[in-house]
């Protein structure tokens, strides 16, 4: 969710009446209970950055990306750069587990927008190999605070085989592949800032029992 500093951006959103109807949702719901991806594919439309980026009418649809060596057992976690190197002060310095950003107007040109800027967000910031396409595992939305009142996140496994996931631009300040145990030392350290919709994911991934199949089947 880099923010570029172009304020004639445009990117892609959805009515919030639209996008939830009568399936409204706070935190994580998997692709099996609800199709999002259709409603956002079929409804969607581009408007200036600076136009809705506080406007919670709308929705901003943002491709979440975890990053997965199934062969390690690991996942990537990061911690977004502070102020001098990353734009959006409301995530500065705080530890997260999905690569993602907005979608942009030139995304459109493909069939799928939403995949098409996934794949141009793990460009811009990091370097791996990825195995296989990303899947969709499910959708992340919280009206808790200024920054989940107008983004709805889309959860993507993307695998690896690289032993190393390095980063790829300044707004990321530090980053790893991390085991489970690993992570979970963050996560559950009350010194650490965690990023919202990194929050909601890693309990999902807690509370899941077959996170064995989920994430390391190969």
């Amino acid at each position: 969710m880099n923010n570029k500093n172009n304020k004639r951006q445009k990117i892609m959103v959805i009515e919030r009446k639209i996008l939830f109807q009568d399936d409204y949702f706070e935190g994580f719901k998997s692709k099996e209970e609800s199709d999002f991806e259709r409603k956002v594919l079929e409804n969607h439309k581009y408007m200036d950055r600076d136009e809705v980026e506080f406007d919670p009418e709308y929705k901003q649809p943002i491709p979440y990306s975890l990053i997965v060596n199934p062969a390690l057992k690991k996942f990537f976690v990061y911690q977004r750069a502070g102020k001098s190197n990353y734009g959006e002060k409301r995530l500065q310095e705080k530890w997260s587990l999905g690569v993602g950003g907005h979608i942009d107007e030139p995304d459109e040109a493909t069939d799928n927008p939403i995949i098409t800027a996934l794949l141009r967000e793990l460009r811009e910031e990091v370097k791996f190999h990825m195995v296989g396409d990303p899947q969709l595992l499910g959708f992340i939305n919280t009206d808790e605070n200024s920054i989940g009142q107008v983004h709805f996140g889309f959860f993507y496994l993307v695998k690896t085989n690289s032993e190393k996931v390095s980063l790829n631009e300044s707004a990321l300040q530090k980053g790893k592949l991390m085991s489970f145990e690993e992570a979970e030392k963050i996560f559950s350290d009350p010194t650490y800032h965690i990023e919202n919709w990194s929050r909601i994911v890693f309990e999902y991934l807690r509370q899941t029992k077959s996170l064995e199949t989920l994430l390391y089947q190969q």
